[in-house]
């Protein structure tokens, strides 16, 4: 195997787990609160509460999602 393969599957890995354990990530990090919402006039707390917890772990799956992509095509280029 070469270091990129290698690299590779690191940066793929991270990423999946980012992407798998987004809610976790962000629940901790308290990342809920830094979102702004815009329209929450118009739902109730409950709802904004679970728009801003939804939101942020979408964030974080996205930041998953930077990470996981490189990786793969890393490793699809290494092995053709």
């Amino acid at each position: 195997m070469s270091y990129t393969v290698i690299l590779g599957i690191i940066l793929s890995l991270s990423g999946a787990l980012c992407v798998f354990m987004s809610p976790v990530i962000s629940k901790k990090l308290n990342l809920s609160e830094n979102v702004k919402c815009d329209f929450d006039k118009e739902m109730t707390e409950e709802e904004v509460h679970n728009y801003k917890e939804m939101k942020a772990s979408v964030n974080v799956k996205m930041a998953g999602m930077l990470l996981l992509l490189p990786g793969l095509i890393i490793v699809l280029i290494s092995y053709n």
